[in-house]
């Protein structure tokens, strides 16, 4: 059982009801993976530091971290009956799944330099993986004033399956054309910072090529909060026209919105069509230093009820964005709810805390990102948990084409049984036509060079370039 409040009205009171798992999260999974609790496991991590996908700031022990007891928890399922782990003994059936297939992450720092790097961590510790391709999304027209987006590739060799990465801080239709800011900005001067949004069309640079996936997982909440020295964002609807009185809040409530339909009109015209998840908002835990500790508002490895139920009153992913995930995309939408808000909320001790960087000199606390190895690897083992439960990716569904996947070699023509041969017939049998020379195959692409990764406390992800 677990406490769910919510707003009603403008009030600023919250009504709070006890609800079970299943009917917050509304999945109708075989098991619930979300109902559950965090315990000690010895076998944890599934992986180390050395893994070359992390990003610098997550490698929290490599920075000076001294304790190194927040990697030895799972998440053990209640309803599912068992410790959920991404090890040896359940990876040959996710790859088998996946085998063939290309699964596509979008969203900001959190997955990009969370949430994938943990997930290529883990394959790699079973599998090769290998840096692929850089693409460069262009949107065609739609994305006029938009920044350049690049999406990085990975390989998973052995099984011809593949990962894709993209950047995307708000997943809306976004400009940071300094004419339109100048034009749109009322009562300020526009800052480098500063993006336009229209709340009402996906970023088309991933929209137009979403059908080229069999998977998708999005994730956006960092970038709508309302904080001191946060860019400025101005709405807009689809005609780049200013829409006035509409908070950071009800904007991303909008926005997500516009991402239920657009996945929806795509499922109606019968286009091709990912399965699509949207991954909930982990908690930013409170910026306090506790005995010097450098952790984010705790010590204990895992946090009581009562610290859950005052987080659900005050924590804004929890108290705002969390209510608005849930209500775009209930239970029977297209698009699943992968909720990892409460699950995260517990472990307020594994954020990155003081240890983002090497010999800190302010002491800063990130509370935003998360150590790893650590608790992004519980995101992947919930994460398998729900592709393993999907039958469009288990076989029974036929997978979208792939326009941008490997060429593969023309399968052959099924010939048909040769009929019994007749009596000889006194008239000469006409020689039969040789067939056409196969077409040369195509030429592989040059090897790109290898990703380095952007750190992402770095501001104004928006100035990223091709290849850079």
């Amino acid at each position: 059982m677990r406490w769910l409040c919510s707003r009603r009205g403008s009030s600023l009171a919250l009504q709070c009801t006890v609800l079970t798992w299943s009917v917050l999260i509304g999945l109708a999974l075989s098991c619930d993976p979300f109902d559950g609790k965090w315990v000690a496991d010895s076998s944890r991590p599934p992986y180390d530091e050395s893994c070359p996908f992390l990003f610098q700031f997550s490698r929290c022990r490599g920075n000076g971290r001294p304790d190194g007891g927040f990697v030895r928890y799972s998440w053990y399922s209640n309803s599912c009956g068992r410790t959920l782990r991404f090890n040896s003994n359940t990876i040959s059936a996710f790859l088998n799944m996946i085998k063939g297939k290309t699964i596509a992450v979008i969203g900001d720092s959190l997955t990009a330099a969370n949430f994938v790097p943990s997930l290529l961590c883990q394959i790699n510790a079973v599998t090769t993986v290998k840096n692929g391709s850089r693409r460069t999304l262009d949107g065609g027209s739609g994305a006029k004033y938009m920044p350049a987006m690049v999406a990085f590739y990975y390989d998973i060799p052995d099984y011809d399956a593949r990962i894709v990465s993209i950047w995307d801080d708000y997943l809306m239709r976004t400009s940071v054309d300094k004419a339109m800011l100048s034009k749109l900005a009322i009562g300020f001067t526009p800052g480098p910072d500063d993006a336009i949004i229209d709340l009402e069309t996906v970023n088309p640079q991933w929209g137009d090529v979403v059908g080229e996936w069999h998977a998708v997982v999005l994730e956006t909440t960092t970038h709508w909060r309302v904080v001191p020295d946060a860019p400025r964002l101005i709405f807009t609807n689809d005609q780049w026209q200013t829409l006035n009185g509409v908070d950071p809040y009800m904007a991303h409530a909008r926005a997500l919105r516009s991402i239920a339909n657009f996945f929806e009109a795509r499922r109606k015209a019968g286009k091709a069509l990912p399965v699509p998840f949207f991954m909930t908002a982990p908690p930013q835990h409170s910026a306090k230093k506790i005995g010097g500790s450098g952790v984010c508002g705790s010590k204990a490895p895992v946090l009581g009820e009562k610290d859950i139920e005052k987080m659900l009153r005050t924590n804004v992913q929890m108290s705002r964005y969390w209510p608005m995930q849930r209500a775009a995309f209930p239970s029977g939408s297209v698009v699943r709810r992968f909720d990892i808000t409460m699950v995260s909320a517990y472990r307020p001790e594994a954020h990155c805390g003081i240890y983002s960087r090497k010999n800190n000199p302010v002491k800063s606390l990130d509370c935003l990102h998360w150590c790893q190895p650590g608790v992004p690897d519980i995101w992947v083992d919930l994460f398998q948990e729900m592709l393993l439960d999907e039958p469009l990716l288990t076989g029974t569904t036929k997978a979208p084409t792939t326009a941008s996947s490997k060429p593969t070699s023309k399968p052959k023509p099924k010939t048909k049984p040769k009929p019994k041969s007749p009596k000889p017939s006194p008239s000469p049998s006409k020689p039969k036509p040789s067939p056409p020379p196969s077409p040369p195959p195509p030429k592989p692409s040059p090897s790109p060079p290898p990703y380095v990764p952007e750190d992402p406390t770095k501001p104004n992800h928006f100035k990223r370039k091709p290849g850079t």
